[in-house]
């Protein structure tokens, strides 16, 4: 969670990661980690996002529910169509490699919200994720996934509606439209403890700022 004088105003999930990203920054921290504090990602499986960062050196890793191993927990039918749809669509446009783009759980190293600038960012919602992800790709980011297990919410109420995903679809669709030249692939350096030692941070999106994926 974000220290008091840190919140954002409520009622936008941008607003949150930003602040929350910001504020990590400032205080130097080397590895930042977002999370949903819903109930849906398990803290359990934090180790192994950040064992990825160290031992392939990404720059991003991904908890993805869409790779081998991944998988969703009492989530409908439509639930998933809905997010297995968006994310395919999003990766075929955008020409993203990450089957994932809409996951939540994320690790990124500092340098890696350095480039992408996330205070730049002008998307809202849902689509906020897969914006961070193609700026990311766009940098030439290393960017891996670590298949996870993601639990339907345990507390709070899922802000998911179709204005959302039409918004997300429609950008998108305009970023498509004049996306930026593929970038080269980039080989991954092993990272050391000696990369982090200036810490990791966890951030905390609340049940009131989580919204449904």
């Amino acid at each position: 969670m974000l220290p008091k004088e840190a919140e954002p105003n409520p009622g936008r999930i941008k607003a949150a990661y930003r602040a929350g990203m910001d504020w990590a920054l400032r205080q130097g921290y080397g590895l930042i980690v977002e999370m949903d504090a819903d109930g849906s990602h398990q803290p359990e499986q934090l180790p192994a996002l950040l064992a990825r960062i160290l031992d392939t050196g990404a720059d991003i890793v991904v908890g993805s529910r869409w790779t081998p191993g991944g998988q969703t927990v009492n989530w409908p039918l439509s639930r998933r169509l809905i997010s297995r749809t968006g994310s395919a669509y999003a990766r075929t446009a955008l020409r993203l490699k990450t089957r994932d783009v809409t996951s939540g759980y994320r690790a990124y190293t500092r340098e890696a919200l350095e480039t992408i600038d996330v205070q730049s960012l002008t998307s809202q919602g849902y689509c906020f994720q897969i914006d961070m992800l193609r700026h990311a790709a766009a940098a030439g980011l290393h960017i891996v996934e670590e298949p996870i297990i993601f639990i339907e919410r345990q507390h709070g109420k899922s802000k998911m509606t179709p204005g959302i995903v039409a918004e997300a679809m429609l950008r998108v669709t305009t970023w498509a439209l004049r996306r930026p030249p593929a970038p080269r692939d980039q080989t991954g350096r092993r990272r050391t403890s000696e990369d982090v030692r200036d810490g990791i941070t966890v951030l905390l999106t609340s049940p009131d700022h989580a919204e449904g994926r």
